[in-house]
């Protein structure tokens, strides 16, 4: 029985050990700071033109994030952007900005008919870079 316990033991220290550690080749964060006097909501995809962005077959009302004024979060965790974006579309982050007061009150179909954004963001790992890893809105 011991056995089983110090394989599995292994098991999640081996695993722990793979997570990459944030160094400067490996930012594991992206911030979005709102400097604005408003909510608002985030959705990270992986498709441009900004018109597909909310447009797709499956709601990405489900896929939204809200954060409040002035705050600070993280779209990507345990996996360097740098490693990740390769994999993207034209190897970039593509983030669109919604007010949280429209996505709040106005169906999701008219948001995306009307392309009801705040602001939309392209970023390579070279904007990020300069940037510090963290989109500034506005």
């Amino acid at each position: 029985m011991k056995i089983k316990y110090l394989i599995l033991a292994l098991f999640f220290i081996t695993v722990a050990a793979c997570v990459p550690k944030e160094s400067a080749t490996c930012h594991k964060y992206l911030y979005i700071k709102n400097n604005s006097n408003t909510d608002i909501y985030w959705v990270q995809a992986s498709a441009y033109p900004s018109d597909t962005v909310l447009g797709r077959s499956y709601s990405y009302r489900d896929k939204i994030s809200k954060f409040q004024i002035s705050d600070r979060y993280s779209v990507f965790k345990d996996r360097c952007i740098e490693a990740e974006l390769p994999h993207y579309p034209e190897q970039k982050l593509y983030l669109t900005l919604l007010d949280a007061a429209v996505v709040e009150s106005t169906p999701w179909d008219t948001i995306c008919k009307k392309d009801m954004v705040l602001k939309r963001y392209k970023l390579s790992v070279a904007d990020l870079m300069r940037m510090d890893f963290t989109v500034t809105y506005p």
